[in-house]
């Protein structure tokens, strides 16, 4: 699917491009923003970037490392949460490849004077029950209501609170977890993402409005072709199905179709019946949910018996 700032550009008039006085003064005002590299800071990262990507070292270690924490260092943090993917839906699909990864980047980040933490989390299967651009910001939307799928709830609230520990709010992680989610369903954190929608020219409306957000006008359901249990939703050939949609940078022209995606509506490790609609397929035009049907249905294991129970914190790497 697209990155965040594709995700986030779904909201009408929303900048991702700052300054760095402009996000500075975002985090001033709102207390936190989301906006891409710019030439004022890690200047050098695209230039390494363009290199990778043409001597085939995109998913080299400490070439990762160099792009990721040459921003972060520059902006002048005092702690660091990372939240280092592993599935089949991620760069690294095993988990001793994450795992090397969360750790050259601790130990990358804290020899540099950044306390780091890493967090080895499972995207095996989608997390929440949307994909795309659009869909996906309206779900974080409801889970900022206090609301929203059970497993990005979840991991939020995790991260969160390690992050409140890593800068210094607090010093018990059990009670950061509990802080977290009394935040959340109190809605400080929906409140604190609308200061961050104004502040960076984005149309708050979205926040109670999420139509405004955008809606494909073409839908169809993908059933599941036997009854049994939903056992495996595979992250890589949904994220194929939504690039069908229009839901990902690879047009020759590198426009996406923002309101592209796809609705989970079983979530995996649930019951489901022959027949049943398992996925529900958005896209602008007819032809292309033909053409994504095909990978969503690939994407469901589907097996006689129920599976183990997902666990989306693998691992944690800290210094």
């Amino acid at each position: 699917t697209g990155g965040t700032l594709d995700k986030l550009e779904s909201v009408p008039g929303f900048r991702v491009g700052l300054s760095v006085d402009e996000l500075v003064e975002t985090v001033r005002t709102a207390g936190c923003a989301i906006c891409g590299a710019s030439e004022e800071m890690a200047p050098a990262d695209a230039v390494l970037y363009a290199l990778r990507d043409a001597t085939a070292t995109v998913d080299s270690v400490p070439l990762i490392c160099g792009s990721i924490l040459s921003k972060k260092l520059a902006e002048g943090i005092v702690g660091l949460v990372l939240d280092v993917k592993c599935g089949a839906g991620a760069v690294f699909s095993d988990f001793d490849d994450a795992d090397t990864l969360g750790r050259a980047l601790v130990e990358s980040g804290t020899s540099s004077g950044l306390p780091t933490v890493a967090l080895v989390t499972d995207m095996d299967a989608p997390l929440g029950m949307a994909v795309g651009n659009a869909i996906e910001v309206a779900e974080a939307i409801d889970c900022l209501r206090g609301h929203g799928p059970a497993d990005l709830r979840e991991l939020s609230v995790q991260i969160v609170a390690r992050m409140l520990v890593a800068g210094g709010v607090s010093d018990d992680l059990e009670k950061s977890v509990a802080r977290a989610v009394a935040a959340l369903d109190a809605g400080a954190g929906l409140e604190r993402f609308e200061m961050m929608l104004i502040a960076q020219g984005g149309d708050p409306r979205v926040v109670s409005e999420p139509s405004r957000l955008g809606r494909a006008v073409r839908m169809r359901t993908v059933e599941g072709d036997r009854s049994g249990w939903l056992n495996r939703l595979d992250a890589l050939q949904i994220g194929r199905a939504v690039a069908r949609l229009g839901g990902a940078r690879c047009r020759d022209d590198g426009r996406i179709d923002l309101a592209a995606g796809i609705r989970i509506r079983v979530p995996v490790g649930a019951e489901v019946v022959a027949g049943d609609g398992v996925l529900e397929l958005q896209a602008a035009d007819e032809d292309l949910l033909e053409s994504a049907a095909e990978y969503a249905r690939a994407a469901m294991t589907i097996t006689d018996e129920p599976g183990v129970p997902r666990r989306l914190v693998l691992g944690t790497i800290e210094s």
